[in-house]
């Protein structure tokens, strides 16, 4: 059985809860919370989650809405669980009116990309798209010589001449 308790020796303002790991330990840890009500919900949530593990019943979906409730218990405002696909579709949106329309389409086009790459994965949890993920796309795009052939292009359709540099000295001898 849990059970809630302050520091015995005054040092800190919040409360302890002591409680049974899945393999049977008994641990003693601070809840961070102040208010004694809302610590006594953190530790029953606490111990429900270690009993789940302990009976092979608690997953990472079902660990992740316990951590949740907590949360929004502590806080009012439930944690934010995001696809990989919502997550980057929202900072996406955030770059919007802060990059230049070359600089947000380049980023749009770089995310389409790599959400088709993911696949189906692309709606499962963001913390489960692994650097590997972002690696293989990373190296099925060479970005750098791509990056690099729209300099040259850039370049070559200049329309307003060369102004510096040897091209220059070279330019206005054959014109002048």
């Amino acid at each position: 059985m849990a059970s809630i308790h302050k520091d015995p020796r005054g040092k800190s303002p919040f409360w302890y809860c002591a409680y049974r790991l899945p393999n049977g330990k008994r641990t003693f840890r601070s809840t961070k919370l102040t208010d004694r009500k809302a610590a006594d919900e953190f530790y029953r949530r606490l111990e429900y989650a270690s009993h789940e593990s302990k009976a092979g019943r608690l997953t990472e979906t079902r660990a992740r809405e316990l951590i949740s409730e907590i949360v929004e218990h502590a806080t009012g405002e439930p944690l934010r669980n995001y696809t990989a696909e919502e997550w980057l579709r929202e900072w996406l949106q955030g770059k919007k009116v802060t990059k230049a329309g070359g600089t947000f389409l380049k980023y749009e086009n770089a995310i389409n990309g790599f959400l088709a790459s993911l696949g189906t994965r692309a709606k499962l949890n963001v913390n489960q798209i692994a650097p590997r993920d972002v690696l293989r796309f990373r190296d099925a795009h060479d970005f750098r010589r791509q990056a690099s052939e729209h300099r040259k292009r850039s370049r070559q359709d200049c329309s307003y001449g060369v102004h510096y540099g040897p091209q220059a000295r070279l330019h206005r001898a054959q014109s002048g």
